[in-house]
């Protein structure tokens, strides 16, 4: 089985490495089939990997004379694996190459690397002659320490950093991610450089945007009294930079249809790239 496995991944991986790590596709490549479609299965490959040599290292097979010549092909196998990890890893980095990152790609990168290290354990125990148990217990510590990771990662202001900078350096494609999706506190404070954005849409429209967040903000706090816990550290500072700003978003500040209108017209503009 292992030796039908090996072929099997060698002829996938050869297409893979040949005609997809390229640097350039043709228009109207489809980005998000190549990555949703393809990682998302290579993903659960790897996964049923995983689940293939806990099966096969258990009971007997571990008191036969063979084993060693079974865990050679093992180790063939999982170096083909991590070939996979590194495929999937760049079809990830494909997509966020051509309109930037997002929160939904954040999680891809964290849930393929909660499945590599859960691969990692399974050679751990192989070699170590571990018990289910032990593998049960690790790759569940394993899975809660990813999700507790990523609760905790600071995704908007990540993505929209990244964002931001890619566009600042003339490539306007994740300028889409900015219009289109929802951000906190600190995705605003990412995209604060891109009022001086060289595209008019994407700068206009950020600073409506930012004009847009800092009088809801301002709304927010007028109609209550003020108690020190209602206190946010990143709206605090997020406000403070608006003000700051406030030159350069005045003209948005006052004018509430040019406002509307630049947000729209910034979201039509880049929703070619999504």
């Amino acid at each position: 089985m292992l030796v039908c496995l090996i072929g099997l991944f060698i002829v996938y991986l050869t297409f893979e490495f040949q005609t997809l790590y390229r640097s350039d596709f043709p228009d109207g490549f489809y980005y998000a089939g190549y990555a949703h479609e393809g990682a998302a299965w290579l993903t659960v490959a790897l996964a049923l990997a995983t689940g293939t040599l806990s099966v096969v290292f258990r009971g007997g097979i571990l008191l036969d004379d063979r084993l060693s010549r079974l865990k050679q092909l093992a180790w063939m196998w999982s170096g083909l694996n991590f070939l996979l990890a590194i495929s999937v890893y760049n079809r990830l980095m494909i997509y966020v190459g051509y309109n930037g990152l997002t929160w939904m790609r954040i999680v891809g990168f964290f849930g393929i690397t909660i499945v590599v290290v859960g691969f990692v354990l399974v050679l751990v125990k192989i070699a170590s002659r571990r018990g289910f148990w032990w593998l049960l217990r690790s790759q569940s510590t394993a899975f809660v320490a990813g999700l507790i990771l990523l609760a905790i990662f600071p995704s908007d202001w990540i993505t929209h950093r990244y964002n931001s900078a890619r566009v600042l350096a003339g490539y306007n494609h994740p300028a889409v991610m900015v219009a289109v999706k929802d951000m906190d506190e600190l995705g605003y404070l990412a995209i604060l450089p891109l009022v001086d954005a060289e595209d008019p849409i994407i700068r206009e429209g950020v600073r409506a945007m930012l004009a847009e967040r800092q009088l809801q903000i301002e709304r927010e706090f007028e109609s209550v009294e003020w108690h020190w816990t209602m206190f946010q550290w990143s709206t605090d500072m997020l406000y403070e930079r608006l003000v700051e700003l406030e030159p350069k978003l005045a003209h948005h500040l006052r004018v509430g249809p040019d406002r509307e209108s630049a947000i729209r017209e910034f979201k039509s503009y880049s929703m070619r790239w999504y």
